[in-house]
Protein backbone atom coordinates (compact mmCIF):
# COMPACT_ATOMS: atom_id res chain seq x y z
CA UNK A 1 0.00 0.00 0.00
CA UNK A 2 1.22 3.46 -0.89
CA UNK A 3 0.93 5.57 2.25
CA UNK A 4 2.22 8.74 0.63
CA UNK A 5 -1.13 10.48 0.25
CA UNK A 6 -3.09 8.77 3.01
CA UNK A 7 -4.81 11.10 5.47
CA UNK A 8 -3.96 9.89 8.93
CA UNK A 9 -6.60 10.06 11.61
CA UNK A 10 -4.13 10.52 14.46
CA UNK A 11 -0.43 11.13 14.99
CA UNK A 12 -0.18 7.73 16.67
CA UNK A 13 -1.58 6.02 13.58
CA UNK A 14 1.00 7.81 11.45
CA UNK A 15 3.82 6.82 13.85
CA UNK A 16 2.73 3.18 14.17
CA UNK A 17 2.68 2.59 10.41
CA UNK A 18 6.13 3.97 9.72
CA UNK A 19 7.87 2.79 12.89
CA UNK A 20 8.65 -0.84 13.64
CA UNK A 21 7.03 -2.17 16.79
CA UNK A 22 10.42 -3.61 17.70
CA UNK A 23 13.45 -1.66 18.91
CA UNK A 24 15.68 -2.30 15.91
CA UNK A 25 18.86 -0.41 16.75
CA UNK A 26 22.62 -0.77 16.51
CA UNK A 27 22.71 0.51 20.10
CA UNK A 28 20.94 -2.63 21.33
CA UNK A 29 23.25 -5.32 20.03
CA UNK A 30 24.77 -6.55 23.31
CA UNK A 31 23.35 -9.80 24.70
CA UNK A 32 24.21 -12.25 27.45
CA UNK A 33 26.84 -12.03 30.19
CA UNK A 34 30.10 -10.12 29.74
CA UNK A 35 33.11 -9.30 31.91
CA UNK A 36 33.86 -6.14 29.92
CA UNK A 37 31.34 -4.05 28.03
CA UNK A 38 33.67 -3.56 25.09
CA UNK A 39 37.34 -3.74 24.20
CA UNK A 40 37.69 0.00 24.88
CA UNK A 41 36.75 -0.42 28.52
CA UNK A 42 39.29 -3.21 29.01
CA UNK A 43 42.08 -1.36 27.23
CA UNK A 44 41.52 1.83 29.27
CA UNK A 45 41.75 -0.12 32.50
CA UNK A 46 44.86 -1.99 31.35
CA UNK A 47 46.60 1.29 30.58
CA UNK A 48 46.86 1.93 34.31
CA UNK A 49 49.39 -0.92 34.47
CA UNK A 50 51.46 0.16 31.50
CA UNK A 51 51.55 3.97 31.31
CA UNK A 52 52.64 6.95 33.35
CA UNK A 53 49.65 8.44 35.17
CA UNK A 54 50.75 11.98 34.37
CA UNK A 55 50.42 11.16 30.66
CA UNK A 56 46.89 9.88 31.19
CA UNK A 57 46.03 13.09 33.04
CA UNK A 58 47.22 15.14 30.07
CA UNK A 59 45.21 13.07 27.64
CA UNK A 60 41.86 13.22 29.38
CA UNK A 61 40.65 15.66 32.00
CA UNK A 62 38.49 13.00 33.68
CA UNK A 63 41.57 11.15 34.89
CA UNK A 64 42.30 14.01 37.29
CA UNK A 65 39.22 12.92 39.22
CA UNK A 66 40.37 9.36 39.24
CA UNK A 67 43.79 8.54 40.60
CA UNK A 68 47.25 9.81 41.17
CA UNK A 69 50.41 7.76 41.36
CA UNK A 70 49.70 6.78 44.97
CA UNK A 71 46.15 5.60 44.24
CA UNK A 72 46.66 3.37 41.21
CA UNK A 73 47.42 0.25 43.19
CA UNK A 74 44.36 0.62 45.44
CA UNK A 75 42.08 1.34 42.48
CA UNK A 76 43.26 -1.54 40.32
CA UNK A 77 43.35 -3.95 43.28
CA UNK A 78 39.72 -3.20 44.09
CA UNK A 79 38.48 -3.89 40.56
CA UNK A 80 40.63 -6.97 40.09
CA UNK A 81 39.17 -8.40 43.29
CA UNK A 82 35.62 -7.28 42.42
CA UNK A 83 35.16 -8.04 38.72
CA UNK A 84 31.97 -6.79 37.07
CA UNK A 85 29.46 -9.17 35.54
CA UNK A 86 27.34 -7.40 32.95
CA UNK A 87 24.09 -9.22 32.24
CA UNK A 88 22.08 -8.04 29.24
CA UNK A 89 18.67 -9.48 28.44
CA UNK A 90 17.52 -10.72 25.03
CA UNK A 91 16.58 -7.17 23.99
CA UNK A 92 19.94 -5.65 24.89
CA UNK A 93 19.05 -4.00 28.22
CA UNK A 94 20.99 -4.47 31.45
CA UNK A 95 18.00 -5.94 33.23
CA UNK A 96 15.98 -9.14 33.60
CA UNK A 97 13.74 -10.25 30.76
CA UNK A 98 10.81 -7.90 30.31
CA UNK A 99 8.29 -10.75 30.29
CA UNK A 100 9.25 -11.44 33.91
CA UNK A 101 7.99 -7.99 34.95
CA UNK A 102 4.53 -7.26 36.38
CA UNK A 103 2.10 -5.01 34.56
CA UNK A 104 2.79 -1.84 36.58
CA UNK A 105 6.38 -0.59 36.76
CA UNK A 106 8.70 2.35 37.14
CA UNK A 107 11.08 3.06 34.24
CA UNK A 108 14.62 4.40 34.49
CA UNK A 109 15.50 6.00 31.16
CA UNK A 110 18.83 7.33 29.90
CA UNK A 111 22.19 6.46 28.43
CA UNK A 112 25.26 4.61 29.76
CA UNK A 113 25.10 6.45 33.10
CA UNK A 114 21.69 4.86 33.64
CA UNK A 115 22.72 1.45 32.31
CA UNK A 116 25.67 1.80 34.68
CA UNK A 117 28.74 1.04 32.61
CA UNK A 118 31.90 0.52 34.62
CA UNK A 119 30.02 -0.30 37.81
CA UNK A 120 28.26 -3.23 39.42
CA UNK A 121 24.50 -3.16 38.99
CA UNK A 122 23.95 -2.73 42.73
CA UNK A 123 26.12 0.43 42.70
CA UNK A 124 24.23 2.46 40.10
CA UNK A 125 21.61 5.15 40.70
CA UNK A 126 18.57 3.21 39.32
CA UNK A 127 19.24 0.32 41.71
CA UNK A 128 19.75 2.70 44.64
CA UNK A 129 16.52 4.55 43.89
CA UNK A 130 14.61 1.31 43.30
CA UNK A 131 15.70 0.00 46.69
CA UNK A 132 14.08 3.05 48.27
CA UNK A 133 10.89 3.05 46.16
CA UNK A 134 10.51 -0.73 46.53
CA UNK A 135 8.52 -1.00 43.30
CA UNK A 136 8.96 -3.20 40.18
CA UNK A 137 11.01 -1.45 37.53
CA UNK A 138 12.85 -1.61 34.24
CA UNK A 139 16.30 -0.14 33.68
CA UNK A 140 15.92 1.18 30.13
CA UNK A 141 19.33 2.85 30.01
CA UNK A 142 21.32 2.17 26.84
CA UNK A 143 24.95 3.12 26.24
CA UNK A 144 25.14 6.06 23.85
CA UNK A 145 21.36 6.15 23.44
CA UNK A 146 20.28 9.23 21.45
CA UNK A 147 17.14 10.94 22.67
CA UNK A 148 15.31 9.60 19.62
CA UNK A 149 16.04 6.04 20.80
CA UNK A 150 15.00 6.95 24.35
CA UNK A 151 11.72 8.22 22.90
CA UNK A 152 11.22 4.99 20.94
CA UNK A 153 11.99 2.92 24.03
CA UNK A 154 9.34 4.79 26.01
CA UNK A 155 6.78 4.28 23.23
CA UNK A 156 7.62 0.58 23.18
CA UNK A 157 7.22 0.21 26.94
CA UNK A 158 4.07 2.32 27.29
CA UNK A 159 2.24 -0.09 24.97
CA UNK A 160 3.19 -3.05 27.15
CA UNK A 161 3.21 -1.77 30.71
CA UNK A 162 1.41 0.63 32.97
CA UNK A 163 4.23 3.02 33.86
CA UNK A 164 3.95 4.79 37.21
CA UNK A 165 7.13 6.91 37.24
CA UNK A 166 9.62 7.73 34.50
CA UNK A 167 12.97 8.75 35.99
CA UNK A 168 14.96 10.35 33.18
CA UNK A 169 18.64 11.12 33.60
CA UNK A 170 20.07 13.38 30.87
CA UNK A 171 23.66 14.24 31.81
CA UNK A 172 24.70 15.26 28.30
CA UNK A 173 22.09 17.61 26.90
CA UNK A 174 24.54 18.38 24.10
CA UNK A 175 24.66 14.66 23.20
CA UNK A 176 26.22 14.63 19.76
CA UNK A 177 24.92 11.31 18.44
CA UNK A 178 21.59 10.37 17.00
CA UNK A 179 20.19 7.60 14.84
CA UNK A 180 19.01 7.19 11.28
CA UNK A 181 17.15 4.36 9.60
CA UNK A 182 19.28 2.17 7.33
CA UNK A 183 16.80 0.38 5.06
CA UNK A 184 19.52 -1.95 3.79
CA UNK A 185 20.32 -3.27 7.27
CA UNK A 186 16.74 -2.85 8.51
CA UNK A 187 17.80 -1.10 11.69
CA UNK A 188 18.62 2.28 13.14
CA UNK A 189 22.31 3.07 13.06
CA UNK A 190 24.55 5.47 14.92
CA UNK A 191 25.08 8.94 13.51
CA UNK A 192 27.20 11.64 15.09
CA UNK A 193 29.17 14.74 14.22
CA UNK A 194 32.02 12.57 12.96
CA UNK A 195 29.91 10.51 10.58
CA UNK A 196 31.72 10.55 7.22
CA UNK A 197 30.38 7.60 5.21
CA UNK A 198 28.15 9.94 3.28
CA UNK A 199 29.71 13.39 2.96
CA UNK A 200 26.45 15.03 1.93
CA UNK A 201 24.65 13.61 4.98
CA UNK A 202 27.53 14.65 7.17
CA UNK A 203 27.36 18.26 6.01
CA UNK A 204 23.58 18.43 6.35
CA UNK A 205 22.97 16.62 9.61
CA UNK A 206 26.09 16.43 11.75
CA UNK A 207 26.19 20.10 12.65
CA UNK A 208 25.45 20.51 16.36
CA UNK A 209 22.68 23.00 15.58
CA UNK A 210 20.71 20.26 13.83
CA UNK A 211 21.51 17.65 16.47
CA UNK A 212 20.56 20.05 19.27
CA UNK A 213 17.22 20.78 17.58
CA UNK A 214 16.41 17.08 17.26
CA UNK A 215 17.44 16.33 20.83
CA UNK A 216 15.38 19.19 22.21
CA UNK A 217 12.31 17.99 20.31
CA UNK A 218 12.60 14.41 21.51
CA UNK A 219 13.06 15.41 25.15
CA UNK A 220 9.78 17.32 24.99
CA UNK A 221 8.17 14.42 23.10
CA UNK A 222 9.15 12.10 25.98
CA UNK A 223 7.51 14.49 28.43
CA UNK A 224 4.39 14.64 26.25
CA UNK A 225 4.07 10.84 26.17
CA UNK A 226 4.25 10.89 29.96
CA UNK A 227 1.58 13.59 30.16
CA UNK A 228 -0.80 11.72 27.85
CA UNK A 229 -0.39 8.46 29.78
CA UNK A 230 -0.54 9.82 33.33
CA UNK A 231 3.11 8.96 33.97
CA UNK A 232 4.91 10.97 36.60
CA UNK A 233 7.95 12.42 34.79
CA UNK A 234 10.98 13.04 37.01
CA UNK A 235 13.97 14.65 35.32
CA UNK A 236 16.28 17.66 35.21
CA UNK A 237 18.73 16.00 37.59
CA UNK A 238 22.37 16.99 37.38
CA UNK A 239 25.41 15.69 39.23
CA UNK A 240 28.82 17.35 39.09
CA UNK A 241 32.00 15.33 39.46
CA UNK A 242 32.66 14.56 43.08
CA UNK A 243 36.15 13.78 44.34
CA UNK A 244 35.56 11.16 47.00
CA UNK A 245 38.27 10.40 49.54
CA UNK A 246 37.80 6.77 48.53
CA UNK A 247 39.60 6.24 45.22
CA UNK A 248 37.39 3.25 44.39
CA UNK A 249 34.36 5.58 44.33
CA UNK A 250 35.78 8.44 42.28
CA UNK A 251 35.38 6.90 38.85
CA UNK A 252 33.94 3.75 37.38
CA UNK A 253 36.22 0.92 36.33
CA UNK A 254 36.10 2.07 32.70
CA UNK A 255 37.84 5.34 33.70
CA UNK A 256 35.23 7.36 31.86
CA UNK A 257 31.86 7.22 33.61
CA UNK A 258 30.95 8.64 36.98
CA UNK A 259 31.83 6.61 40.04
CA UNK A 260 29.80 5.24 42.93
CA UNK A 261 30.00 8.51 44.88
CA UNK A 262 28.28 10.45 42.07
CA UNK A 263 25.67 7.73 41.54
CA UNK A 264 24.69 8.17 45.18
CA UNK A 265 24.30 11.91 44.57
CA UNK A 266 22.17 11.27 41.46
CA UNK A 267 19.98 8.83 43.38
CA UNK A 268 19.60 11.29 46.23
CA UNK A 269 18.61 14.05 43.80
CA UNK A 270 15.86 11.90 42.25
CA UNK A 271 14.56 10.91 45.66
CA UNK A 272 14.52 14.55 46.74
CA UNK A 273 12.46 15.48 43.67
CA UNK A 274 10.01 12.72 44.58
CA UNK A 275 9.83 13.86 48.21
CA UNK A 276 11.32 10.59 49.44
CA UNK A 277 13.39 10.92 52.65
CA UNK A 278 17.00 11.61 51.72
CA UNK A 279 19.69 9.22 52.81
CA UNK A 280 23.16 9.81 51.43
CA UNK A 281 24.39 6.70 53.24
CA UNK A 282 22.51 4.23 51.05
Amino acid sequence: MDFKYKKWETLDEYYDVYQSDELDSSYLKTRGTLEWFDSGEKSRFNRLFTEDISELHKEHESFTYLVDENDVQEFTKYWLENPIEYKFNSMGFRDDEFDSKPNEIDVYLGDSHTSGLGLHRYQIWPTIVASKLNFPNINAGVAGAPFSLQYRILNYLVKRFKIRNLLHYTPHLNLSNWEFWNSTENEYESFDENYTENLKMNVLFSDMKNICLQNHGFIYAIKQVCSENNINYVGNVTAPDYISSDVTQRRSRDLFHKGVAVHKIIADSFLQKMNIPRDMAI
